[in-house]
């Protein structure tokens, strides 16, 4: 009988840690922060102890409970359940990598006309959002606009502040801030950095995706990307990050022969989160 208990007992604690390298492994890797993979991890074993702690208890009382021991059923039952999360959000990530890749890439070396400048003379005004909470610097004042944005089929409205400014050489600077209501489970991957360029590409006919890559900006997760627009005769290079409900997303807008490297780079290291 002891020789059972401390088989099971084994056994237990090999399924418990199994499970929960594969949970933070799978979700670590996605994660903006150590906080929030912290809180999501907390939110979601903790929904998972209470339910499947009564699963475990049924299954224990009216079947096994002879056999094997309540904390043996509930870490099998507990590896399982991490096991069909973790492969879950795996399958998802990459479905999402290829709906990214599947769209029409150049080379960015055949990218024609791409001329650089990097002298700044004229001065730049430092803006403050209090509603977006962050800081930058724009060749002039930026406009700003609000928009209502429904949010797929869930019946629940996001809002998108924009924040733009035009230089006399037609080149662009935008601030998009997301906001997506507390309702919203932002680290599902159609909220998530991907979904941003692929909503970038989609938002105008004859956009094409040149590139994109992630990276870190602000120590948090980010991605950068290129889109070209051949009609329109426009690229527009971008970041995208996430803190909490907020989707940033700093765009540089050029035609061909108008890139300048020091107006994006100071546009895009002016940039600060006021908190």
């Amino acid at each position: 009988m002891k020789e059972k208990i401390k088989k099971n007992l084994i056994w237990s604690i090999i399924f418990l840690s199994l499970s929960f390298i594969f949970l933070i492994f799978t979700n670590l890797i996605y994660s903006p922060s150590i906080g929030y993979l912290v809180g999501k991890l907390i939110s979601q074993i903790g929904i998972w102890f209470v339910i499947i702690g009564i699963i475990a208890y049924v299954v224990w009382r009216f079947g096994f409970h002879k056999n094997k021991s309540l904390l043996f059923i509930f870490s099998l039952l507990f590896f399982v359940t991490a096991m069909f999360t973790s492969a879950t959000n795996i399958m998802e990530r990459y479905a999402i990598s290829r709906l990214q890749d599947s769209f029409n890439k150049v080379p960015e070396e055949e990218v024609e006309n791409k001329t650089y400048y990097s002298v700044i003379d004229e001065e730049w005004e430092d803006f403050y959002s209090e509603i977006g909470q962050f800081k930058a610097s724009f060749p002039t004042y930026p406009e700003h606009e609000i928009y209502d944005v429904p949010l797929f089929d869930t019946g629940l409205v996001g809002r998108l502040d924009e924040y733009v400014t035009e230089k006399t050489d037609n080149t662009t600077f935008i601030i998009f801030v997301g906001t997506y209501p507390p309702e919203i489970d932002i680290s599902k991957p159609e909220f998530g950095l991907e979904a941003g360029v692929n909503n970038a590409v989609e938002s105008f006919e004859g956009n094409r995706l040149i590139s994109s890559h992630f990276t870190t900006f602000n120590e948090y997760h980010a991605i950068d990307y290129l889109i070209q627009n051949k009609g329109l005769d426009v690229y527009v290079k971008g970041k995208i990050f996430m803190k909490g409900q907020n989707r940033y997303q700093l765009l540089y807008t050029y035609g061909s022969g108008d890139y300048r490297e020091s107006d994006h780079n100071r546009f895009i290291n002016s940039f600060e989160l006021l908190k």
